[in-house]
């Protein structure tokens, strides 16, 4: 909101098709509202080690998504640094599983 009065001094204001203003829907419902509101339920179940690392998952998936349909190259240190991340979620995910309280009932 605070950005829309420089977007429409810049024409943003202009017409629109029905496909667009789906896209810009979409764009806001799904990938921000919905997929945060699951990200932070999610985190509710967690512990807040586990959380910290597996947001750091974010920008990999980015990358493998950016190799796979957009044809970009990862640097070896991306490669690498790629490499460790995931294999510290792999850690914590093999941890929480120790921590995790037993059933009652």
């Amino acid at each position: 909101m605070c950005l829309l009065p420089f977007a429409l001094a810049e024409g943003l204001g202009g017409a629109y098709t029905a496909g667009t203003v789906g896209w810009l829907i979409y764009l806001g419902a799904v990938p921000s509202a919905l997929a945060y509101g699951l990200f932070f339920a999610g985190l509710a179940h967690v512990r807040a080690a586990t959380a910290s690392v597996v947001a750091l998952l974010e920008p990999v998936v980015a990358a493998v998504i950016a190799v796979a349909f957009l044809g970009e190259r990862l640097s070896a240190a991306a490669v690498a640094g790629t490499v460790v991340l995931l294999g510290a979620v792999a850690a914590l995910v093999a941890t929480e599983a120790e921590y995790e309280p037993a059933a009652t009932g």
